[in-house]
């Protein structure tokens, strides 16, 4: 059984960052992000937050049992699945660890490093850009989501997901 400090430890793990975790650059976007619930509108979109929760048990978390699923839970799941279920490639290895960056890249979220929280930015920041990925407040596209698009599309708002990601992967080849 794990503490909530040592969850989130074991999340950031999972994100790829550094140990010991008090030396990494990004934990105070991580904290944010697990400090965040994860909210959807979409029908199918509480997939995502089941896949979320399920890391508690992969990572042996007791401690946030009848929390709701945080919103770096919710990414890192999402990053998890899309490396099993879609792009597994054994030359490759694994790499959830980049998809998850990826997402967060895609949201304009890797840019707030540690070394500049309180200064360049705040925890409101980080707040404001997730929920309007959150609230579906992104454009068509799917730009200000982690899944934004180039070219014809559904509205993005509408889709879950799931389906945001495949249109993702099947507009950028580049990423198999």
């Amino acid at each position: 059984m794990r503490n909530k400090d040592e969850y989130l430890t074991a999340l950031c793990v999972l994100a790829g960052l550094e140990t010991p975790i008090e030396n990494c650059c990004y934990l105070e976007l991580m904290t944010q992000l697990y400090n965040i619930e994860y909210i959807y509108s979409v029908p199918n979109d509480d997939n995502r937050a089941l896949d979320g929760l399920a890391l508690r048990s992969r990572i042996k978390s007791d401690s946030m049992v009848g929390e709701p699923c945080s919103l770096l839970e919710m990414l890192l799941s999402l990053a998890r699945r899309c490396e099993d279920d879609l792009l597994y490639n054994p030359r490759k290895g694994d790499r959830s660890v980049d998809w998850f960056w990826m997402m967060l890249r895609n949201l304009g979220l890797s840019k707030f490093r540690d070394s500049t929280f309180g200064t360049a930015w705040k925890a409101d920041d980080i707040t404001g850009i997730t929920d309007i990925f959150m609230d579906r407040e992104y454009d068509w596209y799917g730009v200000g989501g982690i899944f934004p698009l180039k070219g014809r599309c559904k509205d993005q708002r509408e889709v879950e997901v799931w389906y945001q990601m495949s249109a993702y992967l099947l507009e950028h080849p580049e990423l198999e």
